[in-house]
């Protein structure tokens, strides 16, 4: 056989993959901010915390999240510091792999994800701003469109400092 032709079930797979990144349902809803707007702004320092429940295991911290988040806050918040605790902004990032309402671990596709991203400010303590989403495609990152609509948000004047 010539080398340069790609097998069928090569071609149906990579087929499948474009399909599903293509056309995978993804589904995304920005919280309102809670917090006072005088008090957000572009952070000095974030600390970061990610969980994640997937194939039937039980809810528990995520080093694999935490790293993809780690590295969506530095490519968006290049002159921010990633500290432990203390910081100006706490971003919490949680995955799943079942939908809120349905018994958890109920029979989905096994690319679906289920995600929230919730920033809490310093002070005053409150919610600064909040995302969730659901997506079938396997290419989506929560962890790069939480920070980067965080991001775009404090950009955008509604989660600035007043001038």
């Amino acid at each position: 056989m010539n080398q340069t032709s790609m097998e069928p079930l090569q071609f149906w797979l990579l087929a499948f993959v474009a399909v599903i990144a293509q056309s995978g349902c993804t589904h995304v809803i920005e919280k309102p901010s809670y917090a006072p707007v005088a008090q957000l702004r572009t952070p000095r320092t974030l600390s970061l915390s990610a969980s994640s429940a997937i194939g039937k295991s039980p809810m528990a911290d995520d080093a694999g999240l935490l790293k993809n988040l780690e590295q969506a806050a530095r490519r968006s918040f290049p002159h921010t510091s990633v500290v432990d605790d203390n910081a100006d902004l706490h971003v919490i990032a949680v995955v799943v792999d079942y939908e809120p309402g349905c018994s958890p671990h109920c029979r989905k596709f096994p690319t679906y994800r289920n995600w929230s991203c919730t920033v809490l400010s310093k002070a005053p303590f409150a919610q600064a701003f909040g995302l969730e989403g659901s997506s079938y495609n396997p290419f989506v990152s929560p962890a790069r469109d939480c920070m980067s609509r965080l991001a775009a948000f404090l950009k955008s004047g509604r989660g600035a400092d007043p001038p």
